[in-house]
């Protein structure tokens, strides 16, 4: 009686009743048939199925879209060498066009005909070099 708070002064009544419990969802699984021929078959396959199409979709973007966009961009040929023709040159490029004959010699070779060419300006340079040691 104290574990509900019973008091007979209040004139308090207790009142037992048995209810029957619900049913109702054992009886639903009970009607349900196995489902049989394609739909039962894709239920039961269905994460597999969801991977094969993804793997499909991969591969598709692979070989309609990547593969050829890959072989566009590694491909060469004569009409690209035309336009890289048309592109600015070097400074190197340039002197090696128009000083064919200033090129073929070695750099002390070039380095000797400027002394001989500027005496005084190259004596300058050499007592500038040799104050700086």
């Amino acid at each position: 009686k104290r574990a509900i708070n019973f008091d007979d002064t209040r004139n308090d009544l207790v009142e037992v009743v048995n209810i029957p419990f619900d049913q109702s969802d054992h009886l639903k699984t009970e009607i349900e048939k196995p489902q049989e021929g394609i739909k039962a078959l894709l239920d039961a396959n269905r994460e597999y199925i969801k991977l094969a199409m993804g793997a499909l979709a991969v591969l598709f973007l692979y070989f309609v879209v990547l593969r050829p966009i890959i072989k566009w961009m590694t491909s060469f040929n004569q009409s690209h060498a035309d336009l890289i023709k048309q592109l600015p040159m070097t400074v190197n490029e340039i002197e090696n066009k128009y000083n064919n004959n200033v090129n073929a010699l070695s750099y002390r070779d070039k380095a000797e005909s400027l002394m001989k060419s500027k005496e005084q300006a190259s004596a300058t340079v050499i007592k500038d070099w040799l104050q700086q040691t």
